[in-house]
């Protein structure tokens, strides 16, 4: 059985946007979405073919608020049918006893703090291996400049998070108004910023950034002219929640309406960051798909090839067919078409996420439009991205 993968919507007031929810043809009121939680070992999932004759912009979802609350009303319609992914029969759907231990997301993003993942377990963090795939042109930090005063950097986060501290307390007593918080805490980090110590990357459309080294610093920036939707991203990690593994460092000055901010790790930041010269080169992390095989009718590439997870992107100009896959976690970036197995067949929704069983015999793949074989843009072609996880012994490659 093919099983729909129910969204978690994670609601972002300070960076989210629209892109998501436009892009799943879903129509939410609050537009500030920064994550569709795509994969976890907590998804919820639904046979398929429930969804069969239903409009996409009636398929069901989960918004999460920022105080991490749960909205499941648009699962109602569904609820006897709803399961865990704990609750499904592993062997069949995994090819193994447990859940992969990957986390998907699709992501909009218009600036993140200043953060790193630990290569190893420490005693305050897990590691947290992931790359990203840019859909958009992005804009992010990556790696320290060389020949920085690293204690300079450090003083120069301290002094902003003091300040923001401070700041976010006369907010809260009613001593200054958020306007006037926000324009002095931007003032400042315009004479003192943290980005003088670190790489600004521009990246092109469909880059790849490869960050399962560890200890590597990085972020997403801001720019309207640019990426005016912020940088779009659909990133794999391993299933570690960022408060056991995201160490921060700056997140650029920015308070909620009431005040609030972020807590941060500087210390921590400082401690386990990566000073090496060449780990924090950019083209260190920066890799472009690699062209497996193309046909007449259909093309694949290879997005992300690491010891911790695997993806794929297929392009179906016409149809695709392939015996004993094994599971296989299926995002549809663009386009739509059918899905068909030895069982059934389902339809596949633009921004939509599906998983395809591990035992599955027979697999076929059409697109519902018509490609003109003279486009090389492949303007019309299905695209697919397929995430899964199997044991790669780098050493050997």
């Amino acid at each position: 059985m093919i099983y729909y993968v129910v969204p978690e919507l994670k609601l972002q007031p300070t960076w989210g946007g629209d892109y998501i929810s436009n892009k799943k043809n879903l129509k939410i009121s609050d537009s500030k979405i920064g994550q569709a939680y795509e994969f976890y070992s907590e998804s919820k999932v639904i046979p398929a073919h429930l969804l069969k004759d239903t409009a996409a912009s009636k398929y069901p979802y989960i918004v999460i608020d920022k105080d991490n609350k749960k909205d499941e009303s648009a699962l109602k319609k569904y609820k006897k049918d709803v399961k865990k992914l704990s609750k499904l029969k592993m062997k069949e759907i995994f090819g193994q006893k447990d859940i992969p231990n990957i986390l998907i997301k699709f992501s909009q993003a218009k600036g993140t703090s200043f953060q790193i993942h630990t290569k190893e377990k420490t005693k305050k963090f897990l590691p947290k291996p992931e790359a990203w795939y840019f859909f958009n042109k992005g804009k992010v930090t990556l790696g320290l400049k060389p020949k920085i005063d690293i204690d300079e950097y450090k003083k120069t986060c301290k002094n902003i998070y003091k300040l923001t501290k401070t700041i976010s307390k006369e907010v809260k007593k009613k001593d200054k108004s958020i306007e006037e918080a926000r324009k002095e805490l931007s003032q400042y980090i315009e004479m003192n910023n943290p980005l003088e110590y670190v790489n600004t990357v521009i990246l092109e459309k469909e880059k790849i950034v490869d960050n399962t080294l560890g200890g590597i610093h990085h972020s997403w920036e801001e720019d309207e002219a640019l990426i005016p939707f912020g940088n779009i991203i659909y990133e794999v990690q391993q299933d570690v929640s960022d408060e056991k593994s995201t160490i921060r460092a700056y997140d650029k000055g920015k308070l909620l309406d009431d005040g609030s901010h972020r807590k941060l790790q500087i210390d921590d930041y400082f401690e386990n960051i990566k000073k090496g010269r060449k780990n924090n080169k950019p083209k260190t992390s920066i890799k472009a798909k690699i062209r497996l095989k193309e046909v007449k009718k259909w093309t694949l590439n290879k997005i992300f090839d690491t010891k911790y997870f695997q993806m794929d992107e297929l392009l179906v100009k016409k149809d695709y067919d392939v015996e004993k896959l094994g599971f296989r976690h299926i995002f549809v970036r663009r386009g739509s078409g059918s899905l068909i197995t030895e069982d059934e067949e389902i339809e596949l929704q633009t921004g939509c996420s599906y998983i395809l069983p591990h035992n599955t015999q027979e697999v076929r793949i059409k697109n519902a439009k018509k490609v003109d074989p003279k486009d090389r843009t492949n303007k019309n072609a299905l695209v697919l991205l397929l995430t899964y996880k199997e044991f790669i012994d780098l050493e050997k490659k």
